[in-house]
């Protein structure tokens, strides 16, 4: 286990009751919950419960080469997660384990209508959204149901058919969206007993993102706010503007300061004030980054990629066919590349060697100097990557609308 603090806390949580009066107590007298770091659990979607997307990891430098690909069928909306040496990943089958130094498959779950979510893992326990509009807890050894709880399609209009929303894991709570209609779950990872549920739900592929002591979304498909909650009782402490969200990504944090992507830009607030009330001063953000190279009518979407976090960057882009690197003081550009397709794979920076990765609809996946963004190799698919690249020492693994989930590590 990668963190074991983390793991304390989680067993210490579950000798509790689920009340939220228990995760009041556990969370104020827990040693090892008060000493727990900002909730990295075991692996996640986008390498941390900020979501900044930045794994402290080599990645491939150099041109890659195919390590092995797997071909699960049909389209591949999924990110790869990779723990312990098993890569999860969903397809329109379910979600599949897989060895990760082979590729061979270790189980299937079935689910009705397929997966499109990415997982969280943690003590045993892999956590995803099917398709069908359900949360499930599967253990890791042996692909079994341990608990499901049942959530509510998206509503008409969204363009979306089941729950893809990426589970966060917080204390020992599994939080989930479950659909507009029903809002955001927090959940006992071990029994899928319901702890407190939140009003507010984030569209299909929006993720929830945590920072120290507060959980972070932003409601709806449309316009909308981020909202900020305390993760021991569900209160409502943020609610701020939002950026024109368009329907696919959700927020990240970091050292204070909470990021949402829109249909013109990036938007940064401050995310440690309380604002419970959505009033023009509260409303106002840190910077506003406007990127969009001419004028839509406001209800013209332009979708983008969730934006990432590395240093003193924010790497977003737009389906304007546009790359950027933001400065994180001020929002503004510090280098842009056009690449010249649709962009919806959210950004994976490998921190040691200083790379960003992600895919386009022109079939590749991208490595770019992140400093500077040049390119150093690109990897045509045979299929749209809007997958999110998960990075490892030497190995970048990342799945694409052919079907297949690759395996790239440096050529020889």
């Amino acid at each position: 286990m990668k963190n074991m603090k983390l793991i304390t806390a989680i067993a210490c949580f579950a000798m509790l009751s689920v009340s939220v009066s228990a995760v009041e107590v556990i969370i104020k007298d827990c040693p090892e919950m008060k000493d727990a770091k900002v909730f990295k659990s075991s692996a996640i979607f986008r390498a941390d419960q900020g979501r900044t997307g930045c794994f402290d990891k080599t990645g491939v430098v150099n041109k890659p080469a195919v390590k092995w690909k797997t071909d699960l069928g049909g389209k591949i909306i999924s990110s790869p997660v990779v723990w312990e040496g098993t890569l999860f990943v969903g397809s329109p089958k379910g979600l599949h384990a897989l060895d990760s130094e082979t590729g061979q498959e270790k189980w299937l779950f079935k689910v009705k209508k397929g997966v499109n979510s990415s997982v969280a893992v943690a003590d045993g326990l892999v956590f995803f959204m099917g398709l069908d509009n359900s949360l499930y807890g599967v253990t890791v050894a042996d692909g079994k149901k341990k608990w499901a709880v049942k959530g509510v399609a998206p509503g008409s209009g969204t363009g979306v058919k089941g729950l893809s929303g990426a589970p966060l894991i917080v204390y020992g709570m599994v939080v989930a969206p479950m659909g507009q209609r029903k809002g955001t779950i927090a959940v006992d990872y071990q029994t899928g007993k319901k702890i407190y549920s939140l009003k507010e739900s984030p569209a299909a592929y929006g993720g929830l993102a945590a920072s120290k002591d507060r959980l972070f979304l932003r409601n709806g498909y449309g316009w909308s706010q981020v909202f900020g909650y305390e993760i021991e009782t569900g209160r409502t402490v943020l609610n701020k503007g939002s950026a024109w969200i368009g329907p696919n990504h959700g927020v990240s944090v970091r050292d204070g300061k909470v990021y949402a992507v829109g249909t013109r830009g990036v938007i940064c607030h401050d995310a440690t004030n309380e604002c419970v009330h959505f009033h023009a001063r509260e409303g106002i953000p840190k910077w506003n980054a406007q990127l969009l190279q001419y004028a839509i009518d406001d209800n013209e979407y332009i979708e983008s990629t969730g934006a990432s976090l590395w240093k003193d960057l924010v790497f977003w882009g737009n389906d304007q066919g546009w790359f950027f690197a933001l400065d994180d003081k001020t929002g503004k550009v510090k280098w842009k590349k056009e690449i010249g397709c649709f962009m919806h794979s959210t950004p994976s920076i490998a921190a040691k060697s200083g790379i960003v990765y992600f895919g386009t609809y022109d079939k590749n996946l991208y490595a770019l100097d992140a400093k500077t963004g040049a390119e150093k190799w690109k990897f045509k698919t045979g299929g749209i990557v809007d997958a999110s690249p998960w990075i490892e020492d030497g190995i970048v693994y990342i799945s694409s609308h052919d079907g297949f989930v690759y395996a790239l590590v440096n050529e020889k």
